[in-house]
């Protein structure tokens, strides 16, 4: 309904955190705004801004007509008292909002951006320049993109000293995007994505013409390309779960070219063929207390440590982290908590922790954790690096599910690829207690099935080596690929 129009039902991802009556209030106000004034502000659902980054921020935009969008737990970062004296008529701050809505407004004359994926393309769909200040991951080349490539908006410039982005940058770049030099120029780009989106869309479009299950996008609905990490998950497990049956690939193959590839484990831990190839090229973990870590597993019995780690954007509530802590005392544990999460732990709770029985970390080095023999099963938050790695090193599992696809993981490690179980949560509260964790790591460590899901795990790990051995699925796929290429 944002684009082609076709569908008339087809208006939201079927995932609304904003209340409706918000969303019509917001709607309401940027009807009342003339055209192409508004700076819209928002950083998706993750990004964190400091306080002095919030401070610059908040004088920045203060000259602008603007809706801010700032998340509930970073109100506390903003500066004292600015909320008091934002003016109604001209500007609003709200907690969350209904950003296809905001987008598609006349109202909004660019979008201040920490450059996700699926914000930079709901933008570009929507013919909306950009004011580009990534963060992290995929952002930074996001935001080189709009500048760059597509010329559809300015990459703030961050201060070298101490990486925060002043507030002159801030309003230069606003000013550049809405009423600049090349502002005209930014917005005609802007309009031509959008025109290329809608195309793409409409009857006889290339989205139009594609298969139903490989359609590219925008998606159906609008902009933000989910069908991206739907494709992705679904290529991925197509292989990765069930490449001992071929079905999906030559049903797919039949529609397009597809070589799967995978697991994507470094070979060191799995067909060894590989010598260097002992990591993802990415180390977020102190080498020296990666060796203690180590040494640490070394000295424990085969199969006799739980390794808990819950990746590195989950965050568990005090009490459930209180339910975790009561639950994994019984048993020898290696427990990554991130320093962010440190004071969520039960008072007195460090030092309590038997040194020679347990070890507790700020970040672990996962891959080298769970090829050691002395671990006999991983409590995981089952996001799906965590998923593939205990899976693919024949890790049995504790599920503990947190958000987005997460459940559905941990639904296959229960019920499909049965290597785990599932803990379940209160539902009024959505707490795991202590009793019902203790219970599912018994029954992964100990219990009636724990052979079987150790044995099943075994044969997952079997079928990664195959793969990715010579001869494999894996190596078979890449040779072929390869020697496409060397005769184009």
């Amino acid at each position: 309904m944002y684009l082609d129009q076709r569908i008339k039902s087809d208006t939201d991802y079927d995932l609304n955190l904003f209340d409706s009556k918000d969303s019509s209030f917001c709607t309401s106000w940027l009807d009342t705004r003339p055209q192409g004034s508004v700076v819209y502000v928002a950083f998706g659902s993750m990004a964190k801004l400091n306080s002095v980054q919030m401070e610059e921020l908040a004088s920045a935009i203060s000259n602008f007509s603007f809706l801010w969008v700032v998340r509930e737990s970073e109100e506390a970062t903003m500066p004292s008292g600015f909320l008091e004296t934002v003016d109604k008529d001209k500007s609003l701050v709200l907690k969350w909002s209904p950003q296809l809505e905001v987008l598609s407004n006349k109202a909004i004359g660019c979008f201040l951006t920490h450059c996700g994926w699926n914000s930079t393309m709901e933008a570009l769909t929507f013919g909306v320049p950009m004011v580009a200040m990534p963060q992290w991951t995929d952002q930074p080349m996001n935001a080189k993109y709009i500048q760059d490539v597509w010329k559809a908006g300015v990459r703030v410039k961050m201060d070298e000293e101490s990486g925060i982005v002043k507030r002159e940058e801030i309003d230069f770049s606003i000013k550049e995007v809405m009423e600049g030099e090349k502002s005209k120029e930014m917005k005609e780009n802007a309009k031509k994505w959008r025109d290329l989106a809608v195309k793409s869309l409409s009857e006889g479009g290339s989205t139009d013409k594609a298969c139903p299950v490989l359609t590219v996008g925008p998606t159906g609905l609008v902009a933000a390309p989910c069908i991206r990490i739907y494709l992705l998950h679904f290529l991925q497990r197509l292989h990765n779960i069930d490449s001992i049956n071929n079905y999906e690939e030559e049903l797919l193959s039949k529609v397009c070219p597809i070589l799967t590839i995978g697991p994507t484990v470094p070979s060191m831990y799995l067909d060894q063929q590989i010598k260097l190839d002992n990591d993802n090229d990415l180390n977020l973990f102190d080498s020296k207390e990666a060796a203690l870590c180590t040494a640490w597993l070394n000295t424990r019995p085969e199969r006799s440590v739980v390794y808990i780690a819950f990746g590195s954007m989950a965050q568990l509530s005090s009490v459930q982290m209180e339910e975790l802590a009561s639950a994994v005392r019984s048993f020898s544990y290696l427990w990554v908590v991130r320093a962010s999460e440190e004071s969520k732990l039960p008072s007195g709770f460090l030092e309590s922790v038997d040194k020679d029985k347990c070890l507790v970390l700020r970040w672990s080095p996962q891959l080298e954790v769970l090829s050691n023999k002395a671990v006999g099963c991983f409590m995981t938050h089952c996001g799906w690096n965590s998923t593939m790695e205990g899976l693919t090193l024949g890790v049995p599992m504790v599920a503990m599910p947190q958000w987005t696809d997460q459940p559905m993981n941990a639904k296959y490690i229960q019920d499909v690829w049965k290597v785990g179980v599932r803990v379940k949560a209160e539902k009024e509260t959505g707490v795991a207690m202590r009793e019902e964790i203790e219970f599912s790591i018994k029954e992964v460590m100990e219990g009636e099935k724990s052979k079987e899901m150790k044995k099943n795990a075994m044969k997952w790990r079997d079928l990664a080596v195959k793969s990715l051995s010579e001869g494999g699925s894996t190596d078979i796929n890449i040779n072929i690929f390869a020697s496409k290429i060397q005769t184009k």
